[in-house]
C-alpha cells in the first residue's frame, strides 16, 4: 500500500505523470482510489492507464464502476470524454457512439466532440452525415489539420474526388 503520509498521494501521482512513469502514477492512483474510493484517484488512474496504452484495462474499470460515469459535474463529464476516447481507440464503436451522445448533450459544440462524431460517422459507413459535420466544423475552424484529413477521407468515399482532392491540396499545405 501506499503509506507516504506527508506527501499527498495526488503529488507523487502528479510527480509520475510528469516524467511519464505512468505505471507508478497509475499504481498510486489505484491504491487510493481501493483505500478511499476518491472519484479523482479513479480518473488519475484512468488517465495514467490511456497514457501506457492501457485501453482494454480502462474498459475492465469502467465496467467495474459504471455509476462513475454516470457522475455529475466535471469529474463525471472529464470521466465520459475518457471513456470515449478508450472506446474509440479499442474500435468499440457503438459504446462511442452512445457516450458520444452524452458528451455532446453536456457541450453540443465542442469541436474535439464533433470531430470524434464525424470519425465515428465514418467509421459507420454513414459518409454523408460525416461529411455534414465535417464541412461545419471546416467553416468554423478553417485550414485544421485534422478537419482536412478526414474531410478527404469521408469526400473519397462518398467518390467526390473534387472535393476530395481539394481537401487534401489544403490538409497538405
Amino acid at each position: 500500500p501506499y503509506e507516504k503520509v506527508d506527501i499527498d498521494w495526488s503529488t507523487d501521482a502528479v510527480k509520475f505523470l510528469e516524467t511519464e512513469d505512468y505505471q507508478r502514477a497509475g499504481q498510486i492512483a489505484r491504491q487510493e482510489y481501493e483505500r478511499s474510493a476518491d472519484k479523482q484517484a479513479f480518473l488519475m488512474m484512468v488517465k495514467a492507464l490511456i497514457k501506457e496504452g492501457r485501453y482494454f484495462d480502462c474498459i475492465d474499470f469502467f465496467n467495474g464502476h459504471p455509476e462513475l460515469l454516470s457522475q455529475a459535474g466535471f469529474l463525471g463529464r472529464e470521466l465520459r470524454r475518457q471513456s470515449l476516447t478508450v472506446y474509440l481507440k479499442t474500435r468499440h464503436i457503438s459504446e462511442a457512439a452512445q457516450m458520444l451522445n452524452v458528451c455532446l448533450e453536456e457541450d453540443p459544440d465542442a469541436p474535439d466532440l464533433l470531430l470524434k462524431k464525424a470519425s465515428i460517422l465514418g467509421l459507420q459507413a454513414r459518409y454523408k452525415e460525416a461529411s455534414e459535420v465535417l464541412l461545419s466544423l471546416n467553416r468554423r475552424y478553417p485550414n485544421k489539420p485534422a478537419i482536412l484529413k478526414r474531410s478527404a477521407l469521408v469526400f473519397e468515399q462518398l467518390r467526390d474526388q473534387g472535393k476530395a482532392a481539394a481537401f487534401r491540396r489544403a490538409y497538405e499545405k
